[in-house]
């Protein structure tokens, strides 16, 4: 059973009222139809757009059970549907369409979308107009309007100020004496207004639902733009950053070097200096990644590197850390992936600092690497207090900050999932009130008998 029923000039949403009485004693397919009918138009109210029941008697036929005066009017199923094969042909239209406004990058891709969206409902002349700046907007698409009647419209009114309740009245006025509609309808959709002549009655429920749908879709791009921009000036930000920081890294190992070729190596302290030396010289290959990555964005996978061995130098570095919690390693031997080793590491420090920050005084954070033939994991735990759940789904984002117990610049775990992206692989979040689990895992090269391949 097909049902086309149109709703209201108004939204309503009352109650379904006598549904049991309506259907009681129902005994054929008909009566069932004509209560339904009776139930829809209980919701509806009586001021509601007209409404058409059918059956379907065969694959390719409907049969009209309730058409009441005026039904079908720009609706779904036309009033003299004689079999399925028109409602299947609006139904691709609009699958079509929706599934363009969703896939939609751009503002000009969301317009060409609503094109298609609003002539499912709509056969008379529609324009869009799209926002040029928070003054003016211009005409970006027109449909079913005349070509003399097109250009008339693009002369006069091609180029509009953002509207007041006035100006729209207005707009309506002239869209429908150039068209040569009775009347036209002004909807606000997000950064477009669309303009239609001559709306059927039956039709306007669903274009306002369409105009719903383009508005909230102008409102995603824009939020993605956001974070596009926000990535870009992060990237400026960490360049800017890199950059300040190459002289005086490479300054301090310059001084370290000097005191070393003055001492000994019995001398105290020699194995200290020679461990800060390779940490000053792995912040400075970081600092020289930063730059490579704002420039060029995420290192790519290079030659054969051992995931155990990144993990344990990458703990190491805290050791001499004097707020440092113990750091456990545990591999089960060499592990081979794919990538960039200064990079690797840099995403597994983040990691542990991040479970430093988090783990209760003297607590102790658990470094694991594992692998199979195709995957190589990493998981950083600790026994802290958890992630909140209210930013467990956004932790990976940058600027966003947790309540450990040292202050971070919200960017460690940003980076460490760029970097794990960057080589192929993921990087998930599992956490409990009693500790949290960041699992990094990376496909590994596997052999066969051509030699080695990527899993």
């Amino acid at each position: 059973m097909s049902v086309d029923a149109p709703g209201p000039a108004g939204d309503r949403a009352e109650p379904l009222h006598g549904v049991t009485e309506a259907f009681a004693g129902v005994s054929s397919r008909e009566e069932a139809a004509r209560a339904l009918a009776s139930c829809v138009r209980d919701v509806l109210g009586p001021e509601a757009a007209p409404i058409s029941v059918y059956l379907v008697d065969a694959p390719e036929a409907l049969r009209p059970v309730v058409v009441e005066e005026g039904a079908g009017q720009g609706a779904l199923a036309p009033a003299k549907l004689d079999d399925r094969v028109a409602l299947q042909e609006e139904m691709r239209k609009l699958q079509e369409a929706a599934e363009a406004l969703v896939m939609a990058r751009t503002e000009h891709d969301v317009v060409d979308a609503a094109l298609d969206l609003f002539g499912v409902a709509h056969h008379g002349p529609l324009a869009v107009w799209l926002s040029a700046d928070r003054l003016w907007q211009e005409v970006v698409g027109t449909s079913g309007v005349h070509p003399d009647a097109e250009a008339e419209l693009l002369r006069r009114l091609g180029d509009l100020p953002q509207l007041d309740e006035e100006a729209r009245g207005r707009l309506a006025e002239d869209f429908a004496r150039i068209t040569g509609s009775v009347g036209a309808d002004v909807m606000e959709c997000g950064r477009a207004t669309v303009v239609l002549g001559d709306v059927a009655p039956s039709a306007r429920w669903r274009i306002r639902r369409f105009a719903s749908m383009v508005a909230a879709t102008f409102g995603s791009l824009s939020i993605v733009a956001k974070a596009e921009r926000k990535e870009r000036e992060l990237a400026f930000g960490l360049a800017s950053t890199a950059h300040e920081l190459r002289r005086p890294v490479q300054g301090t190992r310059a001084a370290i070097e000097e005191v070393m070729e003055t001492l000994d190596e019995a001398d105290a302290g020699m194995a200290l200096l020679r461990q800060s030396k390779e940490e000053l010289e792995h912040a400075s290959d970081m600092v020289e990644a930063l730059l490579q990555w704002s420039a060029d964005g995420p290192l790519r996978p290079g030659g054969d590197v051992d995931l155990s061995q990144i993990a344990h130098d990458a703990a190491r570095g805290f050791s001499v850390k004097s707020r440092a919690a113990l750091v456990v390693v545990d591999t089960p031997g060499s592990v081979e992936v794919a990538g960039d080793r200064t990079s690797l590491r840099v995403a597994i420090e983040n990691l542990i600092s991040n479970a430093i920050s988090n783990s209760p005084e003297n607590g102790s954070v658990l470094v694991l690497v594992t692998a199979d033939e195709t995957t190589a994991r990493v998981e950083v735990r600790d026994a802290g207090p958890g992630v909140a759940e209210e930013i467990r789904d956004s932790i990976f984002d940058p600027f966003v900050r947790g309540e450990g117990r040292y202050g971070g610049s919200g960017l460690g775990l940003f980076i460490a999932r760029r970097i794990v992206e960057g080589h192929g692989g993921e990087i998930r979040l599992e956490s409990s009130d009693w500790g949290s689990t960041f699992t990094i895992r990376l496909p590994r090269r596997v052999a066969d008998g051509a030699g080695a391949r990527h899993a």
